[in-house]
């Protein structure tokens, strides 16, 4: 159950430190704000899931091959990495097709 609620703190804060400035920026300079809402909205769904499958559905095959790590550091840094790539190459996607 701590584990959970460390991850639940780490998602509030994950989403208003880094997505929420991430998409101000973007917001400020292009005006886009729908467009990178959907990224925002897609960064933090992208997060959960793979949470969701490190720390319920993968466990036990993670605690096999990373025995000495807890899961609770391990999940957030996949999860920060596979939001961050969502939201860098979806947004060159945007800027590409909108330029």
């Amino acid at each position: 159950m701590a584990d959970l609620v460390a991850i639940l703190v780490y998602l509030i804060v994950y989403s208003f430190v880094f997505l929420v400035p991430a998409g101000l920026s973007n917001w400020r300079k292009k005006q886009g704000l729908p467009i990178y809402t959907w990224l925002l909205a897609g960064s933090i769904l992208i997060e959960i899931v793979i949470l969701f499958l490190m720390l319920i559905v993968l466990p036990s095959f993670l605690t096999q091959v990373l025995p000495d790590i807890s899961i609770v550091f391990v999940a957030p840094v996949f999860g920060f990495i596979g939001s961050g790539l969502f939201y860098y190459f979806s947004a060159k996607y945007f800027d590409a097709k909108t330029t």
